[in-house]
């Protein structure tokens, strides 16, 4: 028999194909094939594959020998598969964005900002807070920090006493967590009639 395939091949990793071996017999005799060593394989008609997924970082090359008999004489080849690494992408953490605006509050507003966040992979953004004095905020549809009750400048309700509310604020694309450490500080404003707008928005009457 004689074997006309190359005898470099390349494969790419955590796959398990490699390609085929060629051979051919002048009499037209029936070939049978067969290779050394248990961690590459080959079929009935010469397809080679990996016994087991190639990891580039762990084996980057492998040889063998495929013999091709056609019952009475016997080739052999010495074959070479070489294994291509696989870029892997990498994540990149979402960034906050006009969180400054995040930092200031007028008593009697319930709401305190918009929340904004860029992701360079375009993951989907989660919105969260933790801190001393989170359990008094909340995030809204995953778009605004707001109070859970008006604060009352006269008589805050932050930990400390003293109108400056301790939160952090988190982003989270599902994998990289950005976080920043705020100090909300809540204003007063002069003491009139009040009345409730949107989000519990206390206006001047």
């Amino acid at each position: 028999p004689v074997i006309s395939s190359d005898s470099a091949f390349t494969a790419v990793e955590n796959q398990t194909a490699i390609g085929s071996i060629t051979a051919s017999d002048a009499d037209s005799d029936s070939l049978t094939y067969t290779i050394s060593g248990t961690e590459i394989l080959i079929s009935s008609t010469g397809v080679l594959s990996f016994n087991a997924a190639p990891v580039y970082a762990t084996k980057a090359s492998y040889m063998a020998t495929v013999s091709v008999s056609d019952g009475v004489e016997t080739t052999t080849q010495d074959i070479t598969v070489t294994i291509t690494a696989v870029a892997v992408a990498v994540n990149i953490a979402p960034v906050l964005v006009s969180i400054t605006s995040c930092s200031s509050a007028t008593e009697n507003t319930l709401k305190v900002c918009d929340l904004s966040a860029t992701d360079a992979d375009n993951d989907t953004l989660t919105f969260t807070i933790d801190g001393d004095d989170a359990s008094l905020l909340s995030v809204v549809d995953n778009t605004i920090l707001k109070f859970n009750t008006n604060p009352d400048y006269e008589s805050p309700a932050d930990e400390n006493n003293n109108n400056e509310y301790l939160i952090t604020l988190n982003v989270s694309d599902g994998k990289l967590t950005t976080s920043s450490s705020l100090k909300l500080q809540v204003s007063n404003v002069e003491e009139n009639q009040f009345g409730e707008g949107q989000f519990g928005t206390s206006v001047m009457e």
